[in-house]
Formats: C-alpha cells, structure tokens, sequence
C-alpha cells in the first residue's frame, strides 16, 4: 500500500479512466472507419 501511495499520491482512478476513454476512442475508430488509430504520421522512421 505504500508503495501504491507513492507511486500515485493523488490516486489511479482518474489514470485508469483516461486509458478506458482513450482506448474506448480507438475502439471505436476501428469499428466505425476500420483503420488503426494511434500511428502518428508526424514522427515517422522512414
């Protein structure tokens, strides 16, 4: 528990939200247009 509150002082919940709502995007891209969201066309390799 220590390690929990040191790691998060201010709590997981809000963390474990904005990954639900983030990955509840994507989902929901993939669905609707079947293309992979996430891949930035910024920063590319190549």
């Amino acid at each position: 528990m220590t390690l929990s509150l040191s790691l998060f002082p201010l709590g997981w919940q809000h963390y474990l939200a904005g990954g639900l709502l983030a990955g509840a995007g994507v989902a929901l891209l993939f669905v609707l247009t079947g293309r992979i969201g996430g891949m930035s066309t910024v920063f590319s390799s190549t």
